[in-house]
């Protein structure tokens, strides 16, 4: 799902979506044939996986409620460990509504992470360092560039863990997660 606000960049997405044709303007008689006119590709999912999404879209707010509700259990476990400085984890505006998509730690640095990613795995818990960033990955580097100093980015993802989060999380898949990390840091579980 794609969800745009902008109507210049709402076409855009259609023409994109649609192989590169204007060929929802030719749906809605805006024009009397379609034409390639951008770059596109086929994101179109299959009927079998549009099958499976359609529950999961109708259950969006308990879904986005449970895992908001692991994430402050992670919060709340982990306050102290936050309050000395050992580690950090997002801030959440209180203005915002969080979807709860993701938990994560900021270890000390990165031999630090791959020591407690290692010690996750030995006890059966995936926890995963994904974060590269932009101007460091292929693409990145063939397109892009970075502007200014990298004082924060680069180390920042050195650094960075996910938690595991999502919907259907025991109680007792989230307190070994917790327990975990408690161990790691030698605090009480």
């Amino acid at each position: 799902m794609l969800w745009v606000r902008d109507p210049e960049l709402f076409e855009r997405a259609q023409v994109i979506r649609e192989k590169g044709t204007n060929r929802s303007a030719f749906r809605i008689g805006k024009v009397d044939r379609y034409h390639w006119v951008d770059t596109g590709s086929s994101y179109l999912m299959a009927e079998i996986n549009a099958a499976y999404l359609w529950p999961q879209l109708t259950a969006l707010g308990e879904i986005t409620r449970k895992r908001r509700t692991i994430c402050d259990a992670y919060r709340n476990a982990f306050k102290e460990l936050i309050l000395a400085g050992r580690v950090e984890v997002q801030e959440i505006p209180t203005d915002t509504d969080a979807p709860g998509h993701i938990f994560y730690l900021k270890l000390q640095n990165e031999a630090h992470r791959n020591a407690f990613v290692a010690t996750a795995a030995s006890r059966g818990i995936l926890a995963v360092s994904h974060y590269v960033p932009l101007h460091t990955s292929p693409a990145g580097r063939r397109y892009g560039r970075f502007v200014g100093n990298d004082l924060v980015t680069t180390r920042d993802s050195n650094r960075l863990v996910r938690l595991p989060v999502f919907y259907n999380m025991t109680d007792e898949q989230q307190r070994a997660v917790i327990e975990c990390v408690l161990l790691f840091f030698g605090a009480n579980p």
